[in-house]
């Protein structure tokens, strides 16, 4: 409706027809796509956007967000995270050890986990890194309810730490930035009580 009253540009993709004719090999098929991994698939396949900011729905930028596309961290790396409220929660360390990796909250007691609700990424730049997040999801049915996990899901919750183990797969462990303002608590007020109502990053 907006886009229709704004005038504004918008092209509506269905990302199924794209993964029905996605054959790549030796990849097996993504399988069916739910949950988290539908973040994945329309970030590595679906968009045709070489520089790409990505927003779940429970999102809302408070301003234009344009500007992160200028913003020197973005030109010197090529993405931009931010940081979760946790440090090591629903991530088992087998995960970084299965593959050969250093669990960082055991390297680095600062550790703190990434956030997958918002991303900024150059597809081109990093397109060794969306491989292996592809991979990775791929053998992760997390956050689909009734699914069985394969064993990535089944030592993360969704898509978001699956970012840092792409990254450090393809060797770009240090590129991967993370915005350095702790995220704060958004608190609505019901019945004299303060209740989590999201996270401000």
């Amino acid at each position: 409706e907006h886009a229709r009253a704004t005038s504004t540009k918008v092209t509506m993709v269905d990302g199924s027809t794209v993964h029905r004719r996605l054959r790549l090999k030796p990849h097996p098929p993504l399988g069916v796509i739910t949950g988290f991994k539908a973040k994945v698939h329309a970030l590595t396949f679906v968009t045709s956007f070489d520089e790409v900011l990505l927003l779940d729905s429970d999102n809302t930028p408070l301003a234009n967000p344009a500007y992160l596309f200028e913003s020197e961290a973005y030109n010197t790396y090529g993405n931009i995270f931010w940081l979760d409220f946790w440090t090591n929660q629903w991530m088992k360390p087998v995960i970084y050890q299965v593959l050969g990796l250093d669990v960082p909250w055991e390297v680095d007691p600062r550790f703190r986990a990434s956030e997958a609700g918002q991303i900024v990424i150059n597809r081109v730049q990093h397109h060794d890194v969306l491989e292996y997040l592809y991979l990775l999801n791929l053998h992760s049915s997390s956050g689909v309810p009734g699914a069985v996990n394969g064993v990535v899901g089944s030592c993360l919750w969704g898509d978001k730490d699956t970012y840092r183990i792409a990254f450090s797969l393809a060797g770009k462990a240090d590129l991967m930035q993370n915005v350095q303002h702790k995220p704060m608590q958004a608190l609505s007020a019901r019945d004299s009580n303060y209740v989590h109502a999201g996270m401000v990053q």
